[in-house]
């Protein structure tokens, strides 16, 4: 950003000096505003900062914000592929962006006046992004990210740089962001992907949009763009997560919860040792599962020739779905969960993870269609840990994974016989949904450590000498560090060695 250093001179020497005429801000205000008014004035929230002289207008309708300037200060920087500065007054450039983009994601526009020596830009009346955020919930917090991105999107796909993206310029109206002060935005059509942009990284071939001044003390420093905001986002959102996990303790408080012996416990049901988040819960934090099931993506893809679809059915607060995504051969990995405060826990952890090969989605299994998630596309392999208990009615389920069904598919079942009382046993209902979903083969690999239950492999094809090896790992001393470090380690060269490593996103 190269900024006009006779511009910024000009707005430091008429700083506020529209204070020397009252009569002119009430005349012009009068003008709009029809009934009683008063004017409130407003501190910059920092100094000089835009040079706008600030005050709220209010009425008996509510409140409006007012930014007054000297119409000789013009919009005060260009971008370094840009050959020549704006010549228009920065509140004109900034009217004229609220009437062209006519948005719910930007001010309403209440008027815009030219009167003697200065511009006057009132817009409707917003919270301002701190106190905002603090009455947020977690989901709405994740939401706010998803509509800054949207709308970030929707200026690119119109050739609009704002270039001053940061939380100063961000405010909310009853809980929906709203993004501010255009007086530094400009036409720029930018000949690359969003993800490559200037509102995205700050700097480009075509220049970068300035650093957060740091002299406000009020955030971290970086350049004005969504780069540095998410990492305003991902300390918001961690801090809201730890308050969100009370709610997904797993007993009786969670309606799909269908064991009537669980007995309460504050617990959250998966550990989360991720992004600087660490809790302990009902499972273990180094899941032997998650080698398992990464093994058995890896083994997946080998097979195809190419990435695997990964569905995880109750996926609880995501975990199995976040290491999937972790995985090179891994192309998907969806998660469908009952309980919404563990999807939005799934998708806050997915944020802080920066998996972007995730999704998490509310569903019932039974109620709801896999035909629907997906784009109707069937996993490769699917995974139901400890879930298949819980679920109501069962036969509509496994009707609806039979009709989507996945090539393989790896289980974790309880195994008292109570929860299995058409069948009588856990072998019976296994050997039912065998041949309900049509697999020719259910094998038990082992037990899971923890809970001592069995993880049950459905396909069609036997398991081979080196899977049952590898998995034979597992049950010795050490081995699971082995098989561990084998398919962290081992497995993406091997799989980048056969030609299907997933692309990482440009």
């Amino acid at each position: 950003m190269i900024f006009a250093h006779d511009i910024i001179e000009k707005k430091q020497h008429q700083l506020d000096s529209v204070l020397a005429f009252p009569d002119l801000i009430e005349s012009v205000v009068a003008h709009h505003q029809k009934g009683p008014f008063t004017l409130v004035p407003i501190p910059r929230p920092w100094s000089p900062g835009g040079g706008s002289t600030l005050f709220r207008i209010e009425t008996c309708n509510g409140h409006l914000f007012l930014k007054i300037k000297h119409r000789e200060v013009l919009v005060e920087s260009r971008l370094e592929s840009e050959a020549t500065f704006s010549p228009l007054s920065s509140l004109k450039n900034e009217a004229h962006f609220l009437e062209v983009l006519t948005s719910p994601d930007v001010p309403a526009l209440c008027f815009y006046e030219e009167q003697d020596d200065y511009c006057f830009l009132a817009t409707e009346w917003l919270e301002p992004f701190r106190e905002g955020v603090a009455h947020l919930s977690l989901d709405q917090l994740m939401s706010s990210w998803r509509q800054l991105n949207n709308f970030c999107k929707q200026l690119f796909a119109r050739g609009i740089v704002h270039t001053d993206l940061h939380e100063g310029n961000l405010c909310f109206r009853n809980g929906q962001l709203v993004v501010c002060d255009f007086e530094e935005a400009r036409y720029l059509a930018q000949d690359l992907s969003f993800e490559r942009s200037l509102d995205v990284c700050g700097e480009n071939a075509y220049g970068n949009v300035g650093s957060f001044p740091a002299e406000t003390g009020v955030g971290p420093p970086g350049l004005t763009c969504l780069h540095r905001l998410k990492g305003v986002f991902f300390s918001l959102i961690r801090n809201k997560l730890r308050t969100h996990l009370t709610e997904c303790n797993f007993d009786q408080e969670c309606p799909f919860n269908l064991d009537a012996l669980q007995q309460p416990d504050d617990r959250i049901y998966q550990s989360i040792d991720l992004a600087g988040v660490r809790i302990a819960g009902h499972r273990p934090g180094k899941d032997l599962r998650k080698g398992i099931l990464n093994y058995f993506l890896l083994r997946a893809a080998l097979r195809l020739g190419r990435p695997v679809r990964h569905h995880d059915l109750g996926c609880n607060i995501g975990m199995f779905c976040l290491s999937a995504a972790s995985s090179p051969w891994v192309a998907s990995s969806l998660g469908l969960e009952a309980f919404v405060p563990y999807v939005v826990a799934a998708r806050a952890l997915m944020f802080l993870s920066s998996r972007e090969c995730c999704e998490f989605q509310e569903f019932i299994c039974g109620r709801d269609r896999l035909s629907a998630v997906a784009d109707g596309q069937p996993a490769d392999l699917c995974t139901m840990l400890s879930v298949y208990h819980h679920v109501a009615a069962r036969d509509a389920f496994l009707d609806d994974l039979a009709g989507c069904r996945p090539k393989w598919l790896l289980a974790e079942f309880a195994d008292q016989a109570r929860y299995y009382p058409q069948r009588g046993s856990l072998p019976g209902e296994i050997e039912y949904i065998r041949s309900r979903l049509g697999y020719r083969l259910a094998e038990t690999i082992m037990l899971s450590p923890d809970y001592r239950r069995p993880l049950v492999f459905f396909s069609d094809r036997p398991l081979s000498i080196l899977d049952r090896g590898l998995l034979k790992l597992l049950k010795l001393g050490g081995g699971a560090r082995l098989f561990d470090w084998l398919i962290r380690k081992a497995g993406p060269a091997l799989a980048a060695l056969v030609g299907i490593t997933r692309r990482k996103r440009r």
